[in-house]
């Protein structure tokens, strides 16, 4: 019923934050010399960001009658990251792109919740920097904390999912985070394992971690 609950969640949460077919982020870039910014959320969007969080949080509160099975499948992690990439992404992208829209509001006099300009300052590239390590700060979050505390992540949930150690000591928060970290690439090690002869993967030895499957176990009458 959980599982069934938060992927309710995390689906509803996606299509209220697209529906409304918008920009959602920022983008600065130039080409050819022809700069260009560019920024947009929504309502929606931010409600959108608010649904993912408590799932999230009903995410990362330990199940105790979860039991631990095998090994996971490299293509069962991959539709549950899939999952986890769209969720953290657009709740990030939602939020970030305050930044940029708080900033065209104080220049312009008015808040506009989308917006495009043909020039590009230093303040802009700045802003650009920042949002990209907010976006990865928030992803190394996103799916560090949960194994510190025991939890999933909302993928990991609705997949039957979980990060544990592969030694006798807990994961710690940083190797956590280091591996949070990384998972914007994961599909990348992914690959990269398939033409080695390891049967683990990088970012979780890096962590000492391994991820497994689960299931609820039978309480006794």
């Amino acid at each position: 019923m959980r599982r069934l609950g938060l992927a309710v969640l995390g689906i509803g949460a996606l299509v209220l934050s697209f529906s409304g077919g918008g920009q959602i982020g920022f983008s600065v870039e130039s080409v050819n010399g022809v700069g260009q910014v560019s920024a947009g959320t929504s309502m929606r969007a931010i409600a959108g960001t608010f649904i993912i969080l408590v799932a999230y949080l009903v995410a990362i509160d330990p199940e105790p009658d979860l039991a631990a099975g095998s090994p996971a499948s490299t293509s069962r992690r991959a539709v549950g990251w899939f999952f986890d990439f769209l969720l953290s992404l657009s709740a990030i992208s939602a939020l970030v792109a305050l930044l940029p829209l708080a900033r065209e509001a104080a220049a312009t006099g008015h808040f506009q919740w989308e917006f495009e300009r043909d020039s590009i300052d230093a303040m802009d590239w700045v802003l650009g920097l920042v949002g990209i390590a907010l976006s990865f700060g928030g992803m190394a979050l996103y799916w560090g904390l949960p194994p510190v505390r025991g939890g999933q992540t909302i993928g990991q949930a609705v997949l039957g999912l979980r990060v544990v150690s592969t030694t006798d000591q807990p994961i710690t928060l940083r190797q956590s985070l280091l591996r949070g970290l990384l998972q914007p690439f994961a599909p990348l090690l992914w690959l990269a394992h398939f033409f080695t002869s390891r049967r683990t993967y990088f970012h979780d030895d890096l962590a000492h971690a391994q991820v497994i499957t689960t299931q609820v176990s039978r309480r006794a009458a």
